[in-house]
């Protein structure tokens, strides 16, 4: 297999591991905040001290809420399928300035000379 990478369901082994570091990161995190919402939970149910960081939560959920989301949604409309591709659009757009050649794909204010 010269230059190819092996391929497990669509997914190169890279893009594998990456993904299962992904998982299990998620995992360990949203156990925890499920740890710390449910001690939350109790303490508020007790009454044990009334209000303890009930701002602080609030805060963090509200924060969280729309990472979480934007999350999903960048994951559900593809915007990880291909995450070293700008990088190399990059070198690619740097070489052709280098070579004083105009930049294809690139709207008329953005070339040289424009």
């Amino acid at each position: 297999m010269s230059g190819e990478s092996k391929r497990f369901h669509g997914l190169t082994v890279k893009g594998l591991v990456l993904f299962l570091l992904t998982v299990a990161v998620m995992f360990v995190a949203g156990g925890a905040f499920f740890y710390k919402m449910t001690e939350f939970v109790v303490t508020m149910a007790r009454g044990d001290v009334e209000g303890f960081g009930a701002v602080a939560v609030a805060t963090y959920v509200v924060g969280m809420l729309p990472l979480l989301l934007l999350t999903i949604w960048a994951v559900l409309s593809g915007h990880f399928r291909d995450v070293e591709r700008p990088k190399f659009r990059m070198l690619e757009l740097d070489a052709e300035i280098e070579r004083g050649g105009e930049l294809e794909g690139l709207p008329m204010g953005v070339r040289r000379g424009a």
